[in-house]
């Protein structure tokens, strides 16, 4: 590694008489112009070298040369295969791991793809990311009889999942992550959905997953979760994990049933699976999910917390929501889906025939937006929940018409006039928040978990803050830049 940057100069170009060879220093070097000798000449034969000590220089040169490459191929080695002393899985090529920082397939999700996916929901930000924080790979899991219980993708696939069990102190202690991405609410944007992003609609493949931010092992960047049973749910049901019904889009049947998926993989994870733990046997349980993941979780929590409690009402059971807070604001112009519609919330519950939380459906006073805005729905949530929203999300502010804020005077007003000032109405009484002004979508599984800081603070810190009930800062909101 060269630590300064500066490139090496492996062809230096300079007098051969005026750079000291390898073993000399300047003042044993021999001269450049020959010396009389004053003995006969040799009359043995000559070796090689004593014919070519050019030849000699190579010689060790190309030695010394050999001993350095193989020393940095087998530290390249260890970097690769090891992390931390834990095991990567061989069979994650380029191709199979996908390294989820986002995790989040709507706007951030940090992934070795392949050539048929789209970079439409990526944040390119999110690429670096250490060794140790991904060490320990998350399993594939399976769902059984998948077709019966309606836990399947979009294209008809078995759903998967990916499972990892925590240390035997915390193993108990549960993180259960859903994987966000958008959705398509129409026949055109779903068809768009299946040319543009078909790994959206369809189960996972790979035998392994990594992820960072609450699910990476690094104690440093998660001092908190880091060592708790973990579980990434991948997102291709397009229905904000909450549907129940199918379409039919040009000659093919597809499936919006995120409902069934949920509800299938809880009952697993309940009775047991692999070498997990039992579900049944925990004493906390945090629901997490990033975008289109945290509407699924708000739609879902209620529904968990009371299936889990039905078995154990011991139970601790939270849920954070990362990057999905709505709120009712004036758009700066038409408001679009992923995929360039004009559509309502109410369109898409219609068109997914979802499944939200009960409470806030019976309540006469839920609004058109049908309980999927987290303003509306939170009051009748009774699982506690931190929030963590960007006030200047670019993904958000997209969906409004704003896409050049830095330049257009007219979209900075409408942000600093009417975003910023109803977003911020709206988080009041909040008693669990992080809400920095980073311009970024997402931050629960990548680095931004652990870098991004208000008043010295990181999502990290402040969430640990509320869940531990620990002396500082449970709420933190950054001034405007």
């Amino acid at each position: 590694m060269n630590p300064s940057n500066t490139p090496h100069n492996l062809d230096k170009s300079t007098n051969p008489d005026s750079t000291p060879k390898p073993g000399e220093s300047p003042s044993n070097r021999v001269p450049s112009t020959p010396i009389a000798p004053s003995t006969p000449l040799k009359t043995t034969p000559l070796s090689m070298a004593e014919k070519n000590p050019g030849l000699l220089i190579a010689s060790i040169l190309g030695v010394v040369l050999l001993a350095l490459v193989t020393m940095l191929t087998i530290n390249i080695s260890k970097n690769v295969n090891s992390n931390d002393g834990d095991t990567v899985d061989p069979r994650q090529t380029n191709n199979q791991i996908r390294l989820n920082t986002n995790n989040d397939r709507d706007a951030s999700q940090s992934s070795t793809k392949t050539s048929t996916d789209k970079n439409k929901f990526q944040d390119p930000d999110q690429n670096s990311v250490s060794p140790k924080s991904l060490s320990g790979a998350l399993i594939k899991r399976t769902v059984p009889n998948a077709q019966s219980s309606k836990a399947i993708c979009n294209d008809g696939t078995d759903y998967t999942y990916y499972t990892r069990p925590g240390s035997p102190e915390n193993s108990d202690r549960w993180i259960v992550y859903f994987q966000g991405g958008a959705a398509c609410s129409s026949v055109d944007a779903c068809t768009s959905r299946a040319e543009e992003d078909p790994d959206l609609i369809t189960a996972d493949t790979q035998a392994s997953r990594l992820s960072d931010g609450i699910l990476s092992r690094d104690e440093s960047h998660n001092p908190d979760f880091n060592d708790w049973s973990h579980v990434f749910l991948p997102y291709c049901s397009s229905d904000t994990w909450a549907g129940d019904t199918t379409h039919q889009i040009a000659s093919d049947t597809w499936y919006f049933y995120g409902h069934h998926i949920v509800t299938a993989v809880v009952d697993e994870l309940l009775n047991g699976v692999g070498d997990m733990p039992k579900l049944s046997d925990s004493t906390d349980l945090m629901v997490v999910g990033s975008s289109a993941g945290g509407g699924g979780v708000q739609l879902n929590l209620d529904r968990i917390s009371e299936t889990v409690h039905a078995v154990d009402s011991a139970v601790r059971i939270t849920g954070v929501l990362d990057s999905v807070w709505g709120f009712l604001v004036e758009p700066y112009a038409s408001r679009e889906d992923a995929y360039g519609n004009v559509l309502s919330e109410g369109e898409a519950i219609e068109f997914h025939n979802t499944i939200g939380d009960q409470s806030c459906e019976a309540a006469s006073s839920a609004n058109d937006d049908g309980c999927k805005s987290t303003d509306t729905l939170l009051p009748y949530l009774s699982t506690p929940v931190f929030i963590y929203i960007d006030q200047r999300d670019s993904l958000k502010l997209s969906r409004v018409g704003i896409d050049n804020m830095g330049k257009d005077p007219a979209q900075r007003a409408y942000w600093e006039e009417t975003w910023q000032p109803n977003l911020l109405a709206s988080l009041e009484g909040l008693t669990g928040l992080f809400a920095p002004v980073i311009g970024k979508h997402t931050s629960l599984t990548s680095d931004r978990f652990y870098t991004v800081k208000i008043d010295g603070l990181n999502f990290a810190d402040v969430l640990g803050n509320w869940y531990f009930d620990r002396s500082g800062p449970k709420s933190v909101i950054a001034e405007q830049p």
